[in-house]
């Protein structure tokens, strides 16, 4: 089971996959319908959605017309992550998503430090955790990988430190979570 479950249109495809191998870098496993293959596709989804911490939905023109995204966005509750990726209007959202705090990224590249992106990541981990994360910041792709996208397997092994009221978490190699007390009293 995966920390982010990822919602999308089909048209949205390439930007899904490019996505999904990008968030992977921070240590967040994803899931997305990629390996759906003539399975109970609902059952499978509903339990990958119950399963996840986070449920990211690509907002696009298709999208939000889209009765599968429109059902994943009802499952989902809480722990919905609302992205828009291209222009689509504020009053075309799906009723859910109207007050919702939505991460735009329409012209995204792949760029881990846009500002925007980094918020998603600090979503996606937030949620993961329980600890509102700070210090959240861009990963470099290792030389050996330049010619591999994210989504082709790409990897690098980042830090990232989260602290709150009560202690730090830090994310490292192996997708090991490190909770600890600060002494600060």
């Amino acid at each position: 089971m995966a920390d982010v479950f990822i919602s999308y249109k089909s048209q949205n495809r390439p930007w899904t996959e490019m996505l999904a191998g990008i968030l992977r870098l921070y240590e967040l496993t994803v899931w997305w319908d990629d390996a759906l293959r003539g399975q109970k596709v609902e059952d499978e989804i509903q339990r990958e959605i119950n399963a996840a911490s986070s449920v990211v939905v690509l907002l696009s023109e298709q999208a939000v017309t889209a009765d599968w995204v429109r059902g994943e966005i009802t499952r989902a509750g809480n722990k919905i992550v609302p992205v828009r990726i291209d222009r689509v209007g504020r009053l075309a959202l799906p009723t859910p998503l109207l007050n919702r705090d939505l991460i735009e990224l329409a012209g995204w590249d792949g760029d881990t430090a846009h500002p925007e992106f980094l918020k998603l990541v600090a979503r996606c981990m937030e949620l993961k955790t329980g600890v509102r994360p700070y210090g959240v910041g861009p990963v470099e792709i290792p030389k050996q990988a330049t010619n591999r996208t994210p989504a082709q397997g790409a990897s690098v092994v980042t830090t990232t430190t989260i602290e709150s009221f009560t202690g730090t978490a830090t994310f490292g190699p192996n997708s090991q979570v490190n909770i600890g007390r600060d002494d600060k009293g």
